[in-house]
């Protein structure tokens, strides 16, 4: 049986071919409007239209709690609407089943509509980031829902229809709707290139150990209060552990690229230890996916922000290392080792039948709502028996899963040096820092 959701006289139903709820961009929804309660108009209007829209609440708390809500919507449901009847409409008492139905075919929009989009966040005194042009090459985004603990954000699409039947001087209407999922795709070729970019975390540690043949020795009680006061004596090593890490990934099962390199600097090192190779293992690593929600709704006289995160493990619980596990993390000119590679670091979805639970939604760009991400790693290692730690982070591009077929995907629009008015500067300490609104 078809998932239906009608309206709560009954009067009117919407079902879908197949049973199915969740298309994605660009594919034609096949159903039918059906009633069977009985009808007699000489004159009667059945219309059916798609919906999409962005909606996002905002909680604001000085003394009382004050909600405020935005909605932007992404179709404009005019533009879909079709007529499925318009004349008389008579349906005898006794028939029984399915008595009268209409047939339609939607096609689901590719791209969000920028009338649709302009119209709505001018009307709120939203602001429009972006002009027709750019906000046409925004492809339509997934359905997903998502709160905190007092704002919320989700896209939501639903089909429509309306019957409106005349008789002399009166009328009556019913309106069915049934919501359906749209998962967001990207056609064509998957991702090849991930533009990469290096961060160099500089580093230093001193120790005995860091001499030829000295890496397993036991220090004696005058090398361990030396060490224990960091004398000048003790041979430095100053370098940097490069990490590369993507600026963009694409869900899907493709490892994402998690690269380290340990570059030592001479200049800064104790001379002693000038051509020592040096072994360093990998202790331990955590790679997470952050995303940040911000939502924006207009107030009485501004507009109310809030934000929000959530992460995603991409390790899947796996934080430590086994001895069968190790890695050897390349010293000097050595190529860096791929540790998203190694270990399978990828962006999942873990998409249920019915849930949203634990999707991974890509970038969200809307007048009301935005959702980034970003990269957060920390890994520990071994040198000279000592452990190190170091973290840190990268805003990434999330692009949609690939689909086999359809022309390539492409380039996302050129950021331009216009400054949202919405957003303020970022914070100093922050290594690669989300957008943030005011």
């Amino acid at each position: 049986m078809p998932q239906t959701l009608i309206s709560s006289n009954q009067d009117l139903g919407i079902a879908l071919d197949g049973g199915r709820t969740a298309f994605r961009p660009g594919e034609v929804v096949v159903g039918r409007v059906y009633r069977s309660t009985p009808i007699l108009s000489p004159a009667a209007t059945l219309i059916i239209s798609l919906h999409g829209r962005a909606k996002a609440k905002a909680v604001e708390k000085k003394g009382t709690r004050i909600e405020y809500r935005s909605r932007v919507d992404l179709i404009s449901s005019e533009k879909s609407l079709q007529t499925l009847s318009s004349g008389p409409l008579h349906i005898a008492l006794g028939e029984a089943g399915d008595a009268k139905q209409w047939n339609f075919e939607m096609r689901i929009p590719t791209h969000v509509d920028p009338d649709a989009v302009k119209s709505e966040a001018l009307k709120q005194g939203l602001y429009t980031p972006t002009g027709d042009e750019s906000i046409f090459q925004q492809t339509l985004p997934a359905s997903f829902y998502v709160q905190s603990l007092r704002n919320e954000a989700f896209v939501e699409y639903y089909l429509e229809a309306n019957l409106e039947a005349r008789r002399q001087d009166s009328s009556l209407s019913w309106t069915a709707r049934l919501p359906i999922q749209v998962h967001e795709f990207r056609p064509g070729r998957p991702l090849m290139d991930n533009q990469l970019a290096i961060k160099a975390v500089p580093l230093s540690i001193r120790s005995q150990r860091l001499l030829p043949n000295m890496e397993d020795c036991q220090l004696t009680a005058s090398q361990k209060f030396q060490k224990l006061i960091n004398a000048s004596s003790i041979p430095a090593l100053c370098f940097e552990l490069e990490v590369t890490l993507p600026t963009i990934l694409q869900i899907g099962r493709k490892p994402v690229p998690f690269q380290l390199r340990v570059v030592p600097d001479m200049e800064k090192s104790s001379e002693v230890l000038h051509g020592v190779p040096q072994t360093i293992t990998l202790a331990s690593m955590r790679v997470e996916l952050e995303s940040l929600y911000q939502v924006q709704c207009r107030g009485m006289f501004n507009n109310i922000a809030a934000a929000w995160t959530t992460e995603t493990d991409l390790m899947g619980g796996r934080y430590l290392f086994h001895r069968s596990d190790t890695y050897e993390i390349p010293y000097s000119e050595e190529q860096p080792i791929d540790l998203g590679e190694k270990v399978r670091l990828r962006v999942l979805n873990g998409r249920g039948p019915s849930t949203e639970d634990n999707y991974i939604t890509p970038d969200i760009v809307a007048p009301n709502m935005r959702l980034t991400h970003r990269l957060k790693w920390e890994v520990k290692f071994e040198i000279a028996r000592e452990t190190m730690r170091a973290s840190g982070s990268k805003t990434v591009r999330l692009l949609p899963p690939n689909e086999q077929g359809g022309e390539e995907y492409a380039n996302p629009p050129p950021e331009t040096d216009q400054q949202d008015e919405w957003i303020k500067p970022p914070h100093e300490t922050d290594l690669d820092d989300h957008l943030v609104f005011m």
